[in-house]
């Protein structure tokens, strides 16, 4: 497995603030604005990037919010939107869990290696 660049995290969730496009208290586009910020993170994290998701919950609630404040027929209308950004929530957590995953197993590996390695040099016959 070969190690992600280094580059300092960032991401499109790290400042928590509303986006310029989105219109406050209207919840389709706070949805649309969040489906964007889920975008993006999983774009950095297909790249190999870290990703800054600390506003990410802050976010969330705003587009709670704004679905709460809406007219009953206004949030019905929302279903189809809301459950594709529950499923890109999915996939973003799935990719972060798959690359947990391999860098625990290159982890594991290198403790394998240093541990034959240190077997090897332990066991070393003496110069005469």
């Amino acid at each position: 497995m070969t190690r992600p660049r280094s580059t300092p995290a960032r991401g499109p969730a790290s400042d928590g603030g509303p986006r310029p496009e989105a219109r406050p208290g209207d919840p389709g586009a706070e949805i649309a604005d969040l489906a964007r910020v889920v975008a993006a993170a999983r774009a950095l994290v297909a790249q190999g990037n870290d990703v800054d998701l600390t506003g990410l919950e802050a976010r969330t609630e705003t587009v709670c919010r704004a679905i709460s404040m809406a007219a009953v027929e206004r949030a019905a209308s929302l279903v189809p939107s809301i459950t594709t950004l529950l499923d890109e929530l999915d996939r973003l957590k799935g990719d972060l869990t798959d690359r947990q995953r391999a860098y625990a197993r290159a982890m594991d590996d290198t403790a394998a290696r240093r541990s034959a390695t240190r077997a090897y040099t332990n066991h070393r016959p003496k110069p005469r």
